[in-house]
């Protein structure tokens, strides 16, 4: 019935019973998904929250329900909420490529490049099949080269000399 309604173009219908089948079957994970995608085709992301942050609490130590609270996170910009919950998603489930390349676009977004690297590094080699993580990171290194080469015509034209850092014994 729910998804007679959503071909209808009725959407406050089809979310009432996808929220009926949810009720009664609670792991029902094509309505779950189903109504997540509504809410974002209509731009209901705190309504979207709200749903992902409950659907957490029945089960908080599965790390698939952190993972997707952090993809709404993500997905607000709400990038500090988005790594919490990666973190989070990661300590439940070591190794996943899929958590790990989360957190390290997240942590791209945010400019946090070194620890973009790792996380990158980390899903290469959790899943050496899956590209995104590659291509990403050569992006990473493409951006901190460019950064490097920033700096030094920048001090180049001030006319301050690069001094390397000091070795320590």
């Amino acid at each position: 019935l729910a998804k007679i309604f959503l071909r209808g173009a009725q959407a406050a219908k089809a979310e009432h019973h996808y929220k009926e089948v949810l009720r009664l079957y609670n792991e029902d994970e094509s309505a779950r998904n189903t109504l997540i995608t509504l809410y974002v085709k209509q731009k209901r992301y705190e309504d979207l929250t709200t749903f992902v942050k409950n659907w957490l609490e029945k089960a908080p130590d599965d790390p698939q329900r952190h993972y997707r609270l952090g993809i709404v996170y993500e997905f607000k910009k709400e990038y500090d909420l988005a790594v919490t919950e990666y973190k989070k998603a990661i300590e439940l489930q070591p190794g996943n490529a899929k958590m790990l390349l989360a957190l390290g676009r997240t942590y791209m977004k945010t400019g946090r490049i070194s620890e973009s690297r790792q996380a990158l590094e980390a899903a290469s080699q959790a899943d050496p099949a899956l590209a995104e993580p590659q291509l990403l990171l050569s992006s990473v290194k493409n951006s901190s080269q460019s950064l490097k080469k920033g700096v030094r015509k920048k001090n180049k034209k001030s006319g301050k000399k690069q001094v390397a850092p000091k070795k320590t014994t």
